[in-house]
């Protein structure tokens, strides 16, 4: 019976010495383990699948909106609104995918002509459109660099032509350099009350080709809202500082004027307020303009001027004036002049057959002859 016992336990161990030691162990991992995976490849595979199919969407959106694009400045090219004459330009390069449809437009040329054959035209080294799959609503145009402004007078049907083609034909040559000059617009505007634009430049300067600038601005916004049915536009004009004079930094510009009549005869212009300062003086001007983009504008206003004496003052000693006038500036401001002159007036402003006067005095005269003197030396540039 022992032996029989021993036999048993021998045949016993024997086959445990064949099983594996370690089945049951694997078989728990597998099951823990394969099922995290599992679903962390299913999420993977999913998120891969998303962003595939955003980036095909956005593709799509941007091929449509450069499509729209091209077509818009096609129909701008062949249908151009007055007083345009002629579009052209130089290559189309479209970029910005996936974020923004971008199409820059090289060499861009405008120019615009009068009955009377004055013209002005406008070109730039490139032009940006873009337009946001996105945001489809908006529209951006954006330059860099230099631009150029010509104006050349047309046949002379009076003797003194004035209004808008007399300035236009006596621009000249003009030379804007500004970096990242932005307008802003609304793509669709079918339907709206009103078309809102935004101008803004962080720098510009203005200025003859190959001369010293004429007038610089910083941070320049000029806001304007056109109505779809009414012929009436709004604008809104801010600046930080105008520099029209290398001595004179005007500074707090703020202008709002409304135009009734826009694409009728004749316009009106209405300025509620003009606002502006100069060093401790401090200028406001309000009015209306009656035909004001002719040769037979009319108009009166107030002129407001605050702080005239430290005006005067720093005007007679910042070497813009010719000696004598300087003299009589600085009388004018209070040093030998009885009885002395308030530090604040207010002055009638007139325009008469688009002259301005202010009070009894023309004033484009009065600038031509301080230009004549500035140039034969008398002061410093």
């Amino acid at each position: 019976m022992f032996r029989n016992t021993l036999r048993m336990l021998r045949i016993c161990n024997a086959r445990a010495s064949l099983l594996p030691q370690s089945c049951n162990v694997p078989v728990m991992n597998v099951d823990k383990s394969s099922v995290p995976r599992r679903k962390l490849y299913r999420i993977a595979l999913s998120g891969s699948a998303a962003i595939f199919a955003a980036l095909i969407l956005s593709l799509i959106a941007w091929v449509y909106a450069i499509h729209i694009l091209r077509a818009r400045l096609a129909e701008f090219c062949d249908h151009l609104p007055a007083p345009i004459a002629q579009a052209d330009h130089g290559a189309i390069r479209a970029s910005g995918w996936p974020l923004m449809a971008r199409l820059r437009i090289d060499a861009p040329r405008l120019k615009g002509r009068w009955q009377d054959g004055t013209t002005i035209v406008w070109g730039a080294r490139f032009v940006n459109l873009e337009l946001s799959p996105w945001s489809p609503g908006r529209l951006l145009l954006s330059t860099s660099g230099r631009q150029a402004v010509i104006g050349t007078a047309g046949a002379q049907t009076a003797p003194e032509p004035r209004g808008l083609e007399a300035a236009i034909g006596g621009l000249g040559p003009i030379e804007i350099d500004g970096p990242d000059v932005r307008v802003a617009m609304p793509w669709h505007s079918t339907g709206a009350s009103a078309i809102r634009l935004r101008l803004t430049a962080p720098d510009l300067t203005v200025r003859r080709p190959g001369s010293t600038p004429m007038v610089s601005v910083k941070q320049l916004v000029i806001t304007a809202g056109i109505a779809a049915r009414g012929h009436a536009m709004t604008v809104g004009i801010t600046a930080d500082a105008v520099r029209p004079l290398p001595a004179i930094s005007i500074t707090d510009v703020e202008a709002h004027a409304s135009v009734a009549g826009v694409g009728g005869a004749p316009p009106t212009l209405a300025l509620q307020f003009l606002s502006a300062r100069w060093n401790d003086s401090h200028m406001a001007l309000a009015g209306t303009v009656r035909e004001c983009c002719g040769g037979r504008a009319t108009g009166d206003g107030t002129l407001t001027l605050s702080g005239l004496h430290a005006g005067l003052s720093a005007l007679g000693t910042s070497n813009i004036l010719p000696p004598n006038v300087s003299a009589l500036v600085q009388q004018a401001a209070g040093y030998g002049v009885t009885p002395r002159l308030p530090d604040q007036v207010q002055l009638p402003v007139s325009v008469r057959q688009s002259q301005v006067f202010v009070g009894a005095l023309p004033l484009g005269p009065m600038i031509e002859a301080w230009q004549m003197e500035r140039a034969r030396g008398h002061s410093a540039p």
